[in-house]
Order: structure tokens, then C-alpha cells, then sequence
């Protein structure tokens, strides 16, 4: 679990947003300088983003409604609203890096 954080919360943004996103880094054995499949990043990057944002925006409403916990409502609301804006954060990054890698409409050629 925490495997899958450390790569929703660091690499995955950052492979999203720079160019060693696109391409493979010199430092990958076997794939360095190949064009890194758009889908090993926008299937997690959605996916990921979406089950954050709906996890704890399911969080903050049962915080909203007043559910007992043992933590304060406080924490509860800025550590689900930072979550939230994690996840936010990477369906744009997530959204971005679709327009900017997809290829050329065979119509228009945008």
C-alpha cells in the first residue's frame, strides 16, 4: 500500500507533468531513450485520481454529516481536503499530458 502511495503521490505527478515522462531516462537499463506508452501513464493517472477523489470526498461527507470518529473534525477536514486536491491535482496533470502526447486527428491534423 504504501508502494502504491509513494508512486500516486510522487512519481506518477512528476512523470505526468515532465519530460522524462515521455521519454524513458538514460538511467533505465534496456528502454532508456524509448518513448515511455502513453497508457502505463494515463490508466493510473485517472484511475488513481478518481478513487482518490471519490474515497475522500466520501470522507469529508460523512465528516459533513456528523459521524462519530476518533479523530477531530479539524484534521479530518484538512486532511481529506488536501487528499481531495490530490487527487484533483492529478486528473489535471493526468488530463494534461493526454492532449499533450495524443497524436494528430487524421481529419484535421490538430
Amino acid at each position: 500500500m504504501e508502494i502504491g502511495l509513494v508512486l500516486a503521490g510522487v512519481l506518477l505527478p512528476l512523470a505526468l507533468v515532465h519530460h522524462w515522462g515521455e521519454v524513458w531516462p538514460g538511467w533505465v537499463p534496456l528502454l532508456a531513450g524509448r518513448r515511455i506508452p502513453r497508457r502505463l501513464l494515463l490508466v493510473p493517472g485517472f484511475g488513481l485520481g478518481a478513487a482518490i477523489v471519490a474515497y475522500f470526498g466520501m470522507g469529508m461527507a460523512q465528516v459533513a454529516s456528523g459521524s462519530a470518529s476518533e479523530f477531530s473534525d479539524a484534521f479530518l477536514w484538512v486532511a481529506m481536503s488536501a487528499y481531495c486536491l490530490l487527487g484533483l491535482g492529478l486528473l489535471t496533470a493526468s488530463s494534461d499530458y493526454h492532449l499533450r502526447t495524443r497524436t494528430a486527428c487524421r481529419a484535421c491534423g490538430r
